[in-house]
């Protein structure tokens, strides 16, 4: 599923959310450029809490910060296993976000490409992620 550059936040996250929550297949899912905030990553997720098949999860050029990093890290992508693909550039997520993203998925072994340029995130956290 890609919904990008629409603007999606607030109330239309909501009904997103909404719209997904019986859905446990899902496998992809792009809202790139979305303008979605820290207040908006309860809605994605709890989107992907329940999606065991999701492998591929694009946020890139939102607004995440690292509160939203963390929101998504601990209660959407925690112990997700099959994730192959995380696009979360230009969110700055910083220090504290990767971190956070870096343990969520302490237990995937999938993982093949990962995107976080533009994130203001030093050195030390990459070293202890890689």
């Amino acid at each position: 599923m890609a919904i990008n550059s629409c603007n999606l936040n607030g109330e239309l996250l909501e009904e997103l959310k909404k719209a997904l929550e019986q859905n446990t297949v899902l496998k992809e899912l792009y809202l790139f450029a979305n303008k979605i905030e820290p207040d908006g990553a309860h809605c994605i997720s709890a989107i992907i809490q329940n999606k065991t098949k999701l492998s591929c999860i694009g946020l890139s050029n939102n607004r995440l910060g690292a509160d939203g990093a963390i929101e998504i890290a601990q209660n959407g992508l925690d112990g997700k296993r099959e994730v192959v693909k995380i696009s979360i550039e230009n969110n700055v997520i910083g220090n504290l976000g990767l971190r956070a993203i870096s343990m969520a998925l302490r237990d995937c072994h999938h993982l093949q490409e990962f995107y976080l340029y533009n994130n203001e995130i030093d050195d030390d956290p990459i070293t202890e992620f890689t």
